[in-house]
């Protein structure tokens, strides 16, 4: 089973906190989008193999937008942020705050102490 033991409210936290840090309107449908993708590519790693569009179309999907659409509301929440790494698309950009969220919750015993007492094996 190589899906994570973390609980989906601690999971969530970390999302917020870190998306919240870098000034995105949490009100805003990107920034839900967003949300939504770190929370199911951490939940299910084989995601991670998934191309940006395979990937965009879960959280569409899951929002019941077109795909266009809801690339145009990630880069609209992108833009409004202050998240600013240079010369990114949107797709690659979700991947890096994917990995940072990842990061995040690997590194804080106190989420793994709080469900179940089983350290997540990445």
């Amino acid at each position: 089973d190589s899906d994570n033991q973390i609980s989906e409210p601690l999971l969530r936290i970390v999302i917020v906190e870190t998306l919240r840090g870098y000034g995105f309107d949490l009100s805003l449908i990107g920034t839900k989008a967003i949300a939504i993708l770190i929370s199911a590519v951490i939940r299910c790693e084989s995601y991670t193999s998934l191309t940006s569009k395979e990937l965009f179309c879960i959280a569409a999907d899951a929002l019941n937008l077109t795909y266009s659409q809801l690339e145009r509301d990630i880069r609209y929440a992108l833009k409004k942020s202050q998240y600013r790494p240079e010369g990114k698309r949107s797709s690659n950009i979700v991947r890096v705050l994917i990995q940072e969220v990842r990061e995040r919750v690997y590194s804080n015993p106190a989420l793994y102490e709080k469900t179940d007492k089983k350290l997540i094996k990445e």
